[in-house]
């Protein structure tokens, strides 16, 4: 590549890597954390609320990872440039999951107390996060004991790159 040219890709990839998490990340934000039920706590929850199984899925007063998916996807909705999940940094690709007992963030197992950390403007996060319906839902302590149990804005949070998978796909072109 010619010396232009080595500068366009540059200036492309500067702009792309933010977007595929290939970057750390730092800034203001919203850390929150989720719980199990306490085990012998009484819980039994409606089907398609946290705490609900159906049959394969985590037990009673559990969080599920649809719980997870749902509240990452409000603060996505609310404007988050970055979020973790248990530490795990998320990307484009990034799945929360379900695999027998455990959920997997980036195929990665996470446990309770969840904790996820999104960078952007806390305000406007912290009306995503109570506006979405999986938001209220876990803030109410009396369904199935699995709950949002805090919620703090952070001056400063700092996030690593995610881990990028190399495409697949992509060749470079011969000439």
């Amino acid at each position: 590549l010619g010396e232009g040219e080595q500068r366009a890709v540059a200036s492309a990839l500067g702009v792309l890597e933010p977007a595929a998490a290939a970057r750390p990340a730092s800034g203001p934000g919203l850390r929150v954390e989720l719980v199990d039920a306490t085990p012998g706590q009484p819980a039994s929850a409606p089907p398609g609320q946290p705490g609900a199984a159906s049959p394969g899925e985590r037990g009673t007063g559990q969080l599920a990872d649809h719980d997870l998916a749902d509240l990452v996807n409000a603060l996505w909705s609310g404007g988050a440039r970055a979020i973790t999940v248990g530490g795990v940094r998320l990307s484009p690709t990034s799945a929360i999951r379900t695999a027998g007992e455990a959920i997997l963030v980036g195929f990665q197992p996470v446990a309770s107390p969840y904790r996820i950390d999104a960078i952007g403007d806390p305000a406007r996060l912290l009306a995503a996060l109570f506006g979405s319906a999986a938001g209220r839902r876990l803030a109410d302590d009396h369904l199935a004991g699995a709950r949002l149990r805090a919620t703090t804005t952070m001056r400063d949070l700092t996030m690593p790159a995610a881990q990028v998978t190399p495409p697949r796909l992509a060749r470079r072109q011969s000439q």
